[in-house]
């Protein structure tokens, strides 16, 4: 078996009768959550992002429990899911934002995986910079709108 740790990972968590997704980032000694998404669309979310992941062989599976799934996800991938993520966060329609995602990963928006990593770098800034959580939540939710309309508006997916 491979002493590989992943750098980044998505997990997908039962609390009662909801669901949770949390992409985290770190190393070997601890993780820090960088997103958490709930809801009704957050297993669905999951399902799609793992699914493409696999077709391209981006996934290593960590935990499974009946109430907890956790994937590490490929070095070069982690970015771009961790950029995907925040996108997901001010998605309404997970059915069709999930479109988005199978394109940028897997079809013609595959151009697009150079600028989505620029966004999780602002993003983990905008974290480091805001200290109270209105605020930093606030700047999250502008910064998910942006990417969002931006990943909609250039991508071919049909939405």
């Amino acid at each position: 078996m491979s002493s590989y740790k992943p750098a980044y990972y998505i997990a997908l968590r039962r609390r009662g009768k909801r669901f949770e997704v949390t992409y985290s980032i770190g190393g070997e000694s601890s993780t820090t959550t960088v997103y958490r998404i709930g809801g009704r669309g957050s297993q669905e979310l999951f399902e799609s992002v793992t699914e493409n992941l696999a077709r391209l062989g981006g996934l290593i599976p960590v935990k499974a429990t009946d109430r907890e799934v956790v994937y590490g996800v490929r070095e070069d991938l982690g970015p771009i899911i961790g950029g995907l993520i925040l996108a997901s966060l001010s998605v309404r329609n997970v059915t069709r934002w999930n479109k988005v995602i199978e394109e940028i990963l897997v079809g013609n928006g595959r151009h697009l995986q150079n600028v989505i990593p620029l966004f999780l770098e602002v993003s983990l800034e905008l974290s480091r910079a805001y200290t109270n959580t209105n605020e930093k939540a606030r700047a999250q939710r502008a910064l998910s709108t942006t990417l969002r309309q931006l990943l909609e508006k250039l991508s071919k997916a049909k939405v």
